[in-house]
């Protein structure tokens, strides 16, 4: 799962040395691992352990670990289940493993259990004592998703949850015209990290089914379609993911590295959305990601996704990414979503970028909101910041005819502008049209910095 730069994972502190084994920790600190069929016959020795990893590969001795967690282990506070199929078995036709039951009376400290390719039934006073559960499917067998339904009747009874991961461990499908009832984790005072890895249609319905206080981390990753529509990722109900509408920064990037849509929120109980976009094989960037930033429409796409911000106050955006096919339309529904933005980054990704792409922007900028007139867009802006590559100087004079037009519709000075310029040729290349620049610059801002390098 760390393939994904969004997600993390929480280290569990003891681990097996192979398969079919189980290993502990015990309260003063000693370590052991043994064999997964000799576990029963040291029943009575389990009364110290504080943390346990189960590595189970035959169907027995998934039997006699069920058993052994059927015991009271008092003192059990860690608990790492995962099955390994054997290696004869068909990676398709894989039996199934009986799931796991698990009581709070025989575990009455249980707070951390990590459930891997494998199936648990947990009572309900033991939900209550969990403070994180991490649940993957990390084969590719497709066998054994638990319904949506159980996951959310799991997660409503983890009152004191305070993180959650779902990995591929979720079958969604339900019933046609039967959605799961809405679970709301507004009473999950403790709940600070969700995380989910899913399947772009499984997320939806997902989100769908939950309402998420602005105060909880959200961290996804949706594997999607080469072309994926980001609004058919998020809830049907766009409030009930409730940073939305409280977001005070949003970003959107698209490189080759990084493909994602992020909301924050400052304070002391800030949370965040991060959403990345996993399109290919390739995590790093492969031939289809490439071809992606080549034709800039997925960066477009993410451009008109930010719809889903209703009423957000955020004070900075930034985009980032091959800038060559998002529209003026596009630019300007996004910049009415953001009324009170204060800063704005702008990173076009292309080598050789075409001639109109940034004009286009400036003239976004330029435009009267469709909630104010008179005006122009972002009437508080007061940070400007460009990093591009750029064809001739014509760039300079557009950008100080946008901003020139800009405070003649009564937008306030600027405090900052920064410009980080890449010179593709020496084509269209005028010296005096920078110096003009330079010396004009303090009508633009208070503070300019402009930076021109060549791009070999």
């Amino acid at each position: 799962m760390l393939l994904f730069r969004t997600l993390t994972s929480f280290q569990f502190p003891i681990a097996c040395d192979g398969d079919d084994q189980v290993a502990g920790q015990r309260i003063d600190g000693q370590q052991f691992t043994i064999s997964a069929n000799k576990i029963t016959a040291l029943v009575p020795g389990w009364g110290d352990v504080k943390a346990l990893c189960a590595k189970i590969q035959s169907h027995d001795s998934a039997l006699k670990l069920n058993g052994l967690l059927n015991e009271r282990l008092p003192n059990l506070e860690q608990l790492h289940l995962e099955r390994v199929p054997a290696v004869e078995e068909d990676a398709v036709h894989a039996p199934s493993a009986a799931p796991y039951t698990l009581r709070a009376a025989s575990l009455p400290k249980l707070q951390i259990l990590a459930v891997i390719d494998s199936i648990v039934s947990l009572e309900m006073p033991l939900c209550r004592n969990l403070r994180l559960l991490h649940l993957e499917y990390d084969d590719q067998k497709k066998v054994d998703r638990i319904p949506l339904t159980r996951f959310l009747d799991m997660l409503r009874n983890c009152t004191s949850l305070q993180s959650l991961y779902e990995y591929c461990y979720i079958d969604s499908r339900t019933p046609k015209g039967t959605p799961p009832p809405v679970l709301s984790l507004a009473g999950h005072t403790h709940l600070r990290i969700i995380q989910f890895l899913e399947e772009s249609d499984t997320l939806c319905r997902i989100l769908s089914s939950l309402i998420i206080p602005a105060s909880v981390d959200v961290k996804a990753v949706a594997i999607a379609g080469e072309k994926p529509v980001l609004r058919d990722i998020f809830p049907r109900d766009l409030t009930q993911l409730q940073v939305l509408q409280r977001a005070t920064k949003v970003e959107v990037r698209h490189t080759l590295l990084d493909c994602f849509l992020a909301a924050h929120m400052p304070g002391k109980d800030r949370g965040a959305l991060t959403l990345e976009l996993f399109t290919t094989d390739d995590s790093e960037g492969g031939p289809e990601r490439r071809r992606d930033l080549h034709d800039g429409t997925l960066i477009h796409n993410m451009v008109q996704s930010l719809e889903i911000f209703q009423d957000c106050p955020a004070r900075t955006l930034c985009i980032g990414g091959n800038l060559a096919r998002v529209s003026l339309e596009s630019w300007v529904a996004a910049f009415n979503r953001f009324p009170n933005i204060e800063e704005l980054v702008i990173e076009d990704i292309q080598d050789v970028p075409l001639e109109n792409t940034l004009s286009i922007l400036f003239t976004a900028l330029q435009t009267v909101p469709s909630h104010v007139r008179p005006g122009v867009v972002f009437p508080r802006l007061q940070t400007f910041k460009l990093e591009s590559a750029i064809n001739n100087t014509k760039l300079l004079d557009a950008l100080r005819r946008c901003f020139t037009q800009r405070a003649a519709l009564g937008a306030q000075p600027l405090s900052r502008m920064k410009l980080i310029l890449f010179r593709v040729s020496d084509e269209g290349w005028a010296e005096d049209k920078v110096a003009l620049f330079q010396q004009e610059r303090h009508t633009l801002a208070k503070t300019v910095e402009l930076k021109i390098d060549y791009r070999n």
